[in-house]
């Protein structure tokens, strides 16, 4: 197996770069510019300062499924970026991959949800672990594998309309008291 610095293997990416149309090219640069970004952001900034930026506070976007175009650029911009998160120099995190996507949807008129969730370990002394994972729609784009590990203890809303509904206790199976 030739080594990832190889010549063999990066003639073979040119030539798969070469062999993309134009809007897919540029739809994995500004997928790659973008997670660059967002890992220094997520890295330099508290999670106050990033958190009201990310849309609104426990709610969540509509879950209806999107029409067949926007479904389209929904599947494309989940495709580049989990293809880009594994180039980057820099290891790029669920929560930069779920970042980035929801920043590509919001600039193509797509609503997203983001959500944040913890660990359901069942030893208490382990370190908790997180993770975050994007809904668009009715699709989970970035973090749905890993998902069903964990249990969702906050979710962020950013539309581009109106459509959102907010999340009440009882929807999380959390009790009231």
């Amino acid at each position: 197996m030739p080594s990832a610095l190889s010549p063999r293997i990066w003639r073979w990416r040119w030539r798969t770069w070469r062999s993309w149309p134009g809007a897919r090219r540029r739809l994995v640069l500004e997928a790659y510019a973008l997670l660059c970004l967002y890992r220094f952001v997520v890295f330099a900034l508290p999670f106050g300062v990033l958190a009201p930026r990310m849309g609104w506070y426990m709610a969540e976007t509509l879950g209806c499924s999107l029409p067949v175009p926007a479904q389209a650029q929904a599947d494309a911009i989940a495709w580049a970026v989990r293809r880009m998160a594994d180039h980057t120099p820099q290891v790029s995190t669920c929560l930069v991959q779920a970042l980035t996507a929801q920043n590509m949807l919001k600039r193509r008129g797509l609503g997203s949800t983001i959500y944040l969730g913890m660990a359901t370990g069942k030893n208490p002394e382990t370190q908790a672990e997180a993770h975050a994972w994007l809904r668009c729609g009715d699709v989970y784009l970035t973090g749905q594998e890993e998902m069903g590990d964990f249990q969702a203890v906050a979710c962020y809303a950013l539309d581009t309309g109106v459509r959102y509904r907010p999340v009440t206790r009882r929807d999380w199976g959390v009790s009231a008291t």
